[in-house]
């Protein structure tokens, strides 16, 4: 974020987060993060926020970004320049790339255009579902992950 200019408001308002524990079986293990990774810690800073900071950051520079534009088929995948067809506006378009991530999920259009015998797929089914809760409440010091027989939680430190 800081080497494309967009760090600003992620240092001002995220939350930095050195240490979490683990909690089971009425036991606590803590975790102190820069003594296990050479000084680094987990920064606590929403996915939107960081959208809206890459935003800012491209309107401030100049460049163009289409939004509800709808990609249908990526070709050339495997070779130098592949191509992504999408539609904006109403309108077919293309765009040729360098590089092409495929951020789109399991049914996305992405996975089919990865040639077969480059294509390795690796799945794991977790027998639970998660779910968030905010609430104004008093924070933990750490981050903290509990587990019990029935449910799995997490709090997160508030500033």
């Amino acid at each position: 974020m800081d080497e494309l200019g967009a760090g600003e408001r992620l240092h001002r308002e995220s939350m930095p987060d050195p240490r979490l524990d683990i909690r089971f079986n009425g036991g606590i293990i803590h975790i102190d993060l820069p003594a296990l990774t050479p000084g680094k810690i987990v920064t606590v800073y929403g996915q939107q926020e960081v959208v809206k900071d890459l935003i800012a950051a491209r309107l401030a520079r100049g460049v163009s970004t289409l939004f509800e534009a709808e990609a249908t088929h990526i070709e050339g995948l495997p070779g130098e320049r592949p191509i992504v067809h999408f539609k904006h506006g109403g309108e077919d378009k293309t765009l040729e790339c360098d590089i092409v991530a495929g951020c789109d999920g399991f049914h996305g259009i992405c996975r089919p255009a990865i040639p077969e015998q480059a294509l390795t797929i690796y799945d794991r089914i977790f027998p639970f579902g998660w779910l968030g809760i905010l609430s104004e409440s008093t924070p933990f010091p750490e981050m903290s992950y509990s587990n019990h027989e029935r449910r799995l939680a997490s709090a997160k430190p508030r500033s």
